[in-house]
């Protein structure tokens, strides 16, 4: 019913996106967009219960977010430069693993070995390290024929 909402951090004109949880160290990871101190855009967590932010990795105008605690390492979409990086949980170097997407929504399925995301009305999947992408049926059309790399459909 809405009563009881706990805000837990205030970001101003930031609009924080991806919030996976990472239980086992009782944090919240997500992206803030609007933050362009040293660059555009920075990976953050904060406990779940709120208290001081702590910035990971800067720059590329991060926006989904997903993470693997058991792998130790997270994946975020740049609205920047079309790409879908990696790099550990406790922030660091960051690696591309997806170029050219237009990526709208990311997953990790650490188990399985696979990322998914979303692109041009297409689910796409590919090894957690980017290598031997795939991708499925375009939504609303039959099957896309190009990698997910410029996914297109006929």
């Amino acid at each position: 019913d809405g009563r009881g909402v706990e805000t837990i951090l205030g970001l101003g004109k930031g609009r924080p996106g991806g919030l996976p949880v990472y239980r086992k160290k009782s944090k919240l990871y997500f992206t803030d967009p609007s933050d362009c101190i040293p660059d555009c855009g920075v990976v953050r967590r904060i406990d779940l219960g709120g208290g001081t932010q702590e910035p990971l990795v800067h720059g590329s105008l991060p926006t989904s977010l997903t993470l693997d605690a058991k792998l130790g390492l997270m994946w975020w979409v740049s609205d920047w430069d079309d790409v879908i990086y990696r790099s550990p949980l406790d922030g660091g170097a960051k690696n591309p693993v997806i170029t050219n997407t237009e990526t709208q929504g990311i997953a990790v399925d650490g188990q399985g070995g696979k990322l998914y995301w979303t692109d041009a009305g297409a689910i796409h999947w590919a090894k957690l390290d980017g290598s031997s992408p795939g991708f499925g049926p375009k939504l609303g059309c039959a099957m896309c024929t190009t990698p997910p790399t410029a996914a297109t459909c006929l």
